[in-house]
């Protein structure tokens, strides 16, 4: 015996519980008079014996009771959460500092048992520009605007896309080369929201988030360089 149901143990699920009927039990008095009782034997399989604990049990109740109302007297033997619903608030993370960024620590921010997936874009500062040989990177923001304009991105992103966390990390001062000046990871059930909200969130990044950045080169010589996907940026 066994349904589909919806419950807080959620025993009905998958038929992982049995009934046997073991006879009839003495009556007891209720108002109105003598309710006949029968004593019947629970068997849990599976995720029912898991939640419940115990592989069977023997309860008594009413001779004439309902499928239904059996079922929630099994469940309200045992109070409790499917084992499978757990309960994990969705986060936002959001850090601009001058130190070394850690794509551990990214990626430890992100995990949930929920999550199948976690993308991970890393960007770093390469050697070279046209030409030219690039010792660093330098970057300066404006603190309060991008931090706003980076949970803005994440909104948007909870929006379009079913992802449990997510982790925006930049750095700012000096970044030498093949170190990380922008680390974001984003957690989901499953791998395509994950992987096209984080090519989302550094292509918005790029675009709307008020980070400056200088490059230094060998020569001892920098220049200031602006993101051609600034929405400010207009054609020379």
């Amino acid at each position: 015996m066994g349904a589909e149901g919806a419950g807080r143990l959620r025993l009905r699920a998958a038929s992982t519980w049995r009934l046997r009927f073991r006879g009839r039990d003495t009556g007891r008095d209720f108002p109105g008079g003598m309710v006949p009782r029968c004593q019947v034997e629970v068997l849990y399989f599976a995720k029912s014996a898991e939640i419940a604990g115990i592989r069977s049990e023997t309860i008594s109740v009413p001779q004439e009771i309902k499928a239904l109302q059996l079922w929630n007297e099994i469940e309200t033997r045992h109070p409790g959460k499917d084992m499978n619903e757990v309960e994990e608030k969705s986060k936002d993370i959001i850090k601009f500092t001058p130190e070394k960024l850690s794509v551990d620590e990214a990626l430890q921010l992100v995990i949930s048992p929920l999550c199948g997936a976690i993308s991970l874009f890393v960007g770093t500062t390469r050697n070279n520009f046209e030409g030219k040989k690039v010792i660093s990177l330098e970057y300066e923001a404006y603190l309060p605007m991008a931090e706003n304009e980076i949970r803005k991105i994440c909104s948007d992103i909870r929006q379009k896309w079913p992802v449990k966390h997510i982790a925006v990390f930049h750095r700012l001062g000096l970044v030498p080369v093949t170190e990380a000046s922008v680390i974001i990871a984003v957690s989901s059930a499953h791998r395509a929201a994950s992987l096209e909200a984080v090519s989302y969130a550094i292509d918005v990044l790029k675009a709307r988030v008020p980070i400056w950045k200088k490059e230094i080169y060998e020569e001892s010589s920098s220049s200031w360089k602006r993101n051609k996907e600034c929405f400010w940026a207009t054609s020379d």
